[in-house]
């Protein structure tokens, strides 16, 4: 009996801890799923999923900077009793946070989920809409399988959230193409927001700093002066958080060295209320703008050339022809005095 109490032991413990994790029905006094998220855009898909059977609480505050957050124990408190932790996977403080959450979604989990990330970079998960619904899509799995009950309710969250993004893409198109911005070309301070341009359809001329804990050394300035004047570009891009930063530092050197205009993007919402088309429709507007400006004072300054053009043709001509009279003048002089 004593050699087979420890086995039996280990076994109650296992089928405790898989019935904890499989137990229909949420958790909490409030009758609602805790899920906690890193950032605000997580944050803002877990909501469309979960609706009014989810209470979401985001670490990072609307605005802020997920490089630069520091968590307090309040945080760490907060991760270790929810019911479902969401993180991209690449924040610089995950470790700080311990272990917590009943499911944890992070990196590998959205790769799984088929989420296209070029180059390793992180902010695809987020800042390219049509991940944004793989994203949901795993987030809804994970509720299902905390809250069986809820799971019809879930999936019509979802699908509904699937169609408000393919929406977003329509509509992205349609303000591109009002605009006449198609094919636009974008100087980018750091990678944030590759994902967001390629999604415009834009084009990157060149990003001056790769790499959140990177420098801009005056080698990457003097780079990215060349390439806009081989190139052009319409905006140098900065993540608005870090427009006092490097990023906006190397970015107002560049533009005031080329006269590309600097343009801010925010690379998490704002607002605490904003739900994820809204962040990522004021992007879309904030960027199209920049361009449409852009493009617009460019074209205001060719008239002007052309004028001061027109000025010295003027000149020249009227030069021209009054050293013409005065040859005819000079000719007719000889003339008669040969007669």
């Amino acid at each position: 009996m004593r050699l087979t109490s420890p086995l039996i032991l280990s076994c109650l413990i296992a089928l405790a801890a898989s019935h904890a994790l499989a137990a229909p029905g949420p958790r909490g006094a409030s009758g609602q799923l805790l899920v906690v998220s890193t950032i605000a855009p997580l944050g803002a898909i877990a909501r469309e999923v979960g609706g009014d059977r989810v209470r979401v609480e985001v670490l990072v505050p609307a605005g802020g900077d997920p490089h630069t957050f520091v968590p307090e124990p309040r945080h760490r408190e907060l991760v270790s009793r929810c019911d479902l932790f969401l993180s991209v996977g690449r924040e610089p403080f995950l470790k700080m946070l311990g272990e917590g959450g009943r499911i944890r979604l992070s990196w590998n989990d959205w790769v799984s989920a088929g989420v296209r990330v070029r180059g390793g970079n992180p902010h695809y998960i987020w800042l390219y809409p049509p991940n944004a619904k793989l994203v949901a899509e795993a987030v809804y799995r994970a509720l299902a399988r905390l809250d069986p009950d809820g799971e019809p309710y879930y999936r019509s969250h979802l699908e509904a959230f699937a169609r408000r993004v393919d929406e977003l893409s329509s509509w992205a198109s349609a303000v591109v193409s009002s605009y006449g911005v198609e094919g636009a070309k974008v100087v980018l301070a750091a990678p944030h927001f590759e994902p967001l341009v390629e999604f415009l359809g834009f084009e990157v001329v060149c990003v001056i700093v790769r790499g959140a804990e990177v420098r801009a050394g005056p080698g990457d300035v003097e780079a990215a002066i060349r390439a806009i004047k081989e190139r052009g570009a319409d905006v140098v891009v900065v993540l608005i958080t870090a427009r006092w930063g490097d990023e906006g530092r190397a970015a107002r050197l560049v533009s005031e060295a080329t006269g590309a205009p600097v343009a801010y993007l925010a690379g998490v919402p704002l607002h605490a209320s904003d739900d994820y088309v809204t962040f990522i429709k004021e992007n879309v507007m904030a960027l199209v703008s920049a361009v449409s400006a852009s493009r617009e004072r460019a074209a205001a300054a060719a008239p002007s050339l052309s004028r001061s053009e027109l000025g010295c043709y003027l000149l020249l001509l009227g030069l021209y022809a009054l050293t013409a009279i005065n040859l005819r003048l000079a000719s007719g002089v000889g003339g008669r005095g040969r007669d």
